[in-house]
């Protein structure tokens, strides 16, 4: 069976497949696996700021923590939409073969999958917003998880990609894309990264400040675990659906 242009496909089709065992496991372990490296993350991060907890000697070297864990929250986030980007591409490939217009096999195997993303070049990964567009052209509405990332999200995840830029790469261009950041808190240019992220912000809804790292480390959490309630809707609680 084989999904191209003229055969049924989309939304209706989509949701009459069921999942391939193999994608279901490799999902699963991906969520979790993500899910449990940022619990991490957050932990190690109020290690680092809370002032009672002595990690280091200097504050620099706090704030050098910091923008080597953003870094590594990053990488982990990477990763992770890769292999979820490959796994539900395996679970139906029409709107691929629609937007390709090539006629494909509907369930290929996973390394089959990876290839034909790689030759879109959608696996290089651009920032939340150009991802989210990449796979709503790639992938069947029912196994699109990207597409229910919220707005706020993605713009706080945009945000932190920039940061994360400057960090690892400290280009010209890198540097225009944190001042784009820094202009819109109106922070001081000078400002090193790991300053801004250690920096405390008042929530409303909250009864203490979180860090700007913080409020990105959630930003990741929360888009995570919206693509697992649309992959696995079973496993949301019914008061927690909206």
């Amino acid at each position: 069976m084989s999904a191209s242009l003229g055969k049924p496909g989309g939304t209706g089709r989509a949701q009459l497949l069921p999942f391939p065992p193999s994608a279901r496991t490799s999902i699963e372990g991906a969520l979790a696996l993500f899910l449990d490296e940022m619990g991490f993350y957050r932990v190690f991060l109020g290690e680092i700021v809370q002032p009672e907890i002595r990690v280091t000697q200097e504050a620099m070297e706090k704030h050098m923590l910091l923008e080597a864990l953003a870094v590594k929250v990053h990488a982990s986030w990477e990763v992770f939409a890769k292999d979820i980007m490959i796994d539900c591409l395996s679970c139906d490939t029409s709107e691929y073969a629609k937007s390709m217009e090539v006629d494909v096999p509907l369930q290929p195997s996973r390394d089959v999958c990876e290839l034909m993303l790689a030759g879109t070049g959608v696996l290089s990964l651009g920032d939340a917003s150009g991802l989210r567009s990449s796979a709503s052209k790639q992938l069947a509405p029912a196994f699109n998880p990207f597409k229910e990332i919220g707005a706020a999200d993605v713009r706080a995840m945009n945000e932190f990609q920039k940061i994360r830029n400057h960090i690892a790469h400290q280009s010209g261009q890198s540097r225009r894309g944190l001042n784009a950041v820094y202009r819109h808190y109106k922070i001081d240019p000078s400002t090193r990264p790991g300053n801004f992220l250690a920096t405390p912000v008042k929530i409303p809804r909250l009864t203490e400040e979180i860090t700007r790292l913080g409020i990105y480390l959630n930003a990741f959490l929360q888009a995570s675990q919206k693509m697992e309630g649309h992959l696995f809707p079973e496993k949301v609680p019914q008061d927690t659906r909206r």
